[in-house]
């Protein structure tokens, strides 16, 4: 199922990027300028910012120090679950011949539930108990986009990579609220309780590449670009690698992952 779901929304995707360049044709009244076909190696306007929506599959490490059948696999299974993200790269130096350099930020979120489970015994479910885990995965990194061969020729292909700083911030709970492990959490001022929740960090590195898509209608592109600043629409996919295993003041919860994404990207 979650893999139909990022199959059926990576095609809306790419049907929404085909109808930006349909609707401002349909829309925008066309002079002699548009009667005139772009011509495919025509340089493109030098796009300053980046913003992405992404989409995939994420598979926390959490079971990494335990083996194939730890507790993650137990409580949530072994298959990845559904993540969306976004992302807004800042890139106003150009290095020549190359491509545009600069800092990026991006977010991503995903969760997932199962049933809760006894702690005399991990294979027992409670009854009626859900369990679940959230985690907000962040990063800053340094975004290197290659996209001098597309401005100046007719291969409309930009890779990328981009390397930082990756932060997981998690939370896990049941139906009943976040969860907390000690002797006396019920307490009104416990000494000895810690809830399911921290901040792991660590390295974050994803290499990709971006189809634009005004080939497909250069006339229309050129119009998108007058009427809405959208340089350039793109799709893509990427894979993505984050070390989420360090915690600054205890112990952390491997929150990082390694899975390939799809996703709808703007030149602005």
């Amino acid at each position: 199922m979650r893999s139909a779901s990022v199959f059926i929304v990576s095609s809306a995707m790419t049907l929404l990027a085909l109808s930006i360049s349909n609707t401002a044709a349909a829309q925008t009244p066309g002079g002699p300028s548009w009667r005139q076909r772009a011509r495919p190696n025509q340089t493109l306007p030098d796009s300053k910012f980046t913003f992405e929506t992404r989409f995939g599959g994420y598979y926390p490490k959490v079971d990494e120090e335990f083996g194939a059948d730890g507790p993650f696999a137990q409580y949530f299974g072994k298959g990845p679950q559904f993540y969306f993200g976004l992302g807004l790269d800042w890139t106003p130096l150009r290095i020549p011949y190359v491509g545009r350099i600069g800092p990026a930020v991006g977010w991503g979120f995903t969760t997932m539930n199962g049933d809760a489970r006894k702690v005399s015994d991990p294979s027992a479910a409670v009854d009626g108990v859900d369990t679940s885990l959230t985690i907000h995965a962040m990063n800053v990194s340094a975004s290197l986009r290659i996209d001098e061969i597309a401005r100046r020729t007719v291969v409309p292909i930009v890779p990328y990579a981009k390397f930082g700083l990756g932060m997981g911030l998690w939370s896990s709970g049941t139906s009943a609220g976040t969860s907390k492990i000690g002797t006396d959490c019920n307490a009104t001022t416990p000494t000895d309780c810690t809830k399911g929740e921290g901040l792991s960090i660590g390295p974050q590195f994803s290499l990709g590449a971006m189809l634009g898509m005004n080939w497909l209608d250069p006339r229309s592109g050129a119009m998108v670009r007058e009427n809405s600043g959208v340089n350039q629409v793109y799709i893509f996919g990427e894979w993505m690698w984050s070390g989420l295993d360090y915690s600054i003041n205890k112990d952390a919860m491997r929150v990082g992952t390694s899975s390939w994404v799809l996703g709808l990207a703007l030149d602005l």
